[in-house]
């Protein structure tokens, strides 16, 4: 992968440049707004994207973040540089600072030199925006890769035809996820962006579960899509289309076939792939064994905290962190009270009787519990008993994503002693027997969101 890499000549001389507080602080405030966003950030591999720049008065120059600068929230003075020259033909560029300008700075410098009267340029990555605008606003050719001398004659051509009425955006084909937007001065180039973003943005819902929900009748101009992620494939391919006038995105947990065990689904692919085709909130469906005599076979809980009991589950994004760049995520309720009042309003009108709230128990599997360990979860205050909310639930809010569940009990563990444990086929034969429900509940609640 040569993403993120510089490909020009630097002549780079290491020293300090000198930032004025006004024009640092103008950085800061707009990289945030971007960076919040997960327009600028880092992947999983290590690599920064996203960068930003601004003209200089005279003209001539122009400070930018630096190489390998994606990763950081904040930013000091010694993570830019300042480009004093720089040649196209040649593929080279002239810097200062303590650290080399950015992979992308050639393409800063060609909309600077078609439009001189821009005085910002930002450089984000958003992959489902990207596929959005790609051909649809100006783009270059997807045979032109990053970095590349050709890759700057490009903007520049397509930035010396905008009219100044029209929005300043640039579509990187041959760069996927690479967007370029510019204005008169850093807030007007971010906003440019982050208003692009905000406009086009739809509801797009992912379903985990959701057996029955792809057929024909229910799932509208259906497609198949295959997302490569960082941690591997999906458990599925996501099958795509809308439901009930909304985009949505289905993924199927233990594979099409159920072939994959609990402790073998790739909840990182899953949720990683989910935001990456732009998701805005995630409906999950799940059998449980319940833990109260008042939830019986086939009742519905709508999930409000869960306990992890999970053992041998990667459960974070975050393997490492940063120097002073810590990541822990708030979980006090990890479950979002919209979607979650979107089921209930929905079960309602729909005359489907459900559990407002419950606390579900995740445990490792495949096996199913001891009595004794049953026992004790019910001590602990849980509810129902499955083995997949955690960690799918931690890794959505992570990455920010709204989750909710819809957990359907199924039997009653092993914890009664005045009927046989839970086996498969029980469990098989009550889903079976109620799933018509939760996708009507499903199909009506999407609606809503």
């Amino acid at each position: 992968m040569t993403e993120g890499y510089i490909k020009f000549q630097c002549d780079w001389e290491q020293k300090e440049i000198p930032i004025p507080e006004e024009l640092f602080q103008a950085f800061e405030g707009e990289r945030s707004r971007l960076f919040k966003l997960g327009l600028i950030g880092m992947y999983p591999d290590g690599i920064g994207f996203g960068n930003i720049s601004v003209k200089s008065e005279e003209n001539t120059s122009f400070i930018i973040t630096g190489s390998a600068t994606g990763q950081y929230a904040h930013l000091d003075h010694s993570h830019f540089a300042l480009v004093t020259g720089y040649n196209f033909e040649k593929n080279s560029l002239t810097c200062e600072g303590m650290t080399k300008a950015s992979a992308e700075s050639l393409t800063h410098a060609a909309v600077y030199e078609a439009l001189p009267e821009m005085g910002a340029v930002v450089h984000v990555h958003c992959l489902w925006l990207w596929e959005k605008l790609l051909n649809n606003y100006p783009t270059t050719s997807e045979e032109i890769e990053y970095g590349t001398p050709e890759m700057a004659y490009a903007v520049k051509t397509l930035a010396s035809t905008l009219a100044m009425e029209q929005q300043k955006v640039i579509i990187m084909g041959g760069h996927r996820e690479g967007i370029l937007a510019f204005g008169r001065n850093l807030k007007e180039a971010t906003s440019t962006i982050i208003n692009l973003l905000t406009k086009i943005k739809m509801t797009k819902i992912a379903i985990i579960g959701g057996s029955g929900l792809e057929n024909p009748s229910i799932l509208k101009n259906s497609t198949e899509l295959k997302i490569e992620t960082p941690y591997g494939p999906t458990t599925s391919d996501f099958k795509c289309g809308t439901i009930n006038g909304r985009d949505v995105a289905i993924l199927s947990r233990h594979g099409r076939q159920h072939t994959i065990p609990p402790s073998q689904v790739n909840n990182r692919a899953n949720i990683w792939a989910i935001r990456e085709i732009g998701c805005t909130h995630i409906l999950a469906t799940t059998a449980c064994g319940s833990l109260r005599q008042e939830i019986g076979r086939g009742n519905f809980v709508i999930l409000d905290q869960f306990i992890d009991f999970t053992r041998h589950r990667p459960i974070s994004f975050f393997e490492s962190f940063e120097p002073h760049e810590m990541k822990h995520t708030p979980m006090a309720d990890p479950f979002d009270n919209y979607i979650r009042s979107k089921i209930i309003e929905t079960a309602k009108n729909l005359n489907i009787s459900i559990f407002e709230k419950g606390t579900v128990v995740t445990i490792e599997g495949p096996r199913f519990s001891t009595r004794a360990e049953s026992n004790m979860f019910r001590l602990w205050g849980a509810d129902v008993i499955n083995m997949s909310t955690a960690p799918e639930a931690i890794l959505a809010n992570e990455l920010g994503i709204p989750y909710a569940a819809i957990a359907m009990s199924t039997d009653y563990d092993c914890w009664k002693t005045d009927e046989a444990p839970v086996t498969w086929n029980e469990v098989l034969k009550v889903f079976n027997e109620n799933v018509s429900r939760v996708i009507d509940l499903l199909i009506h609640t999407i609606g809503k969101i």
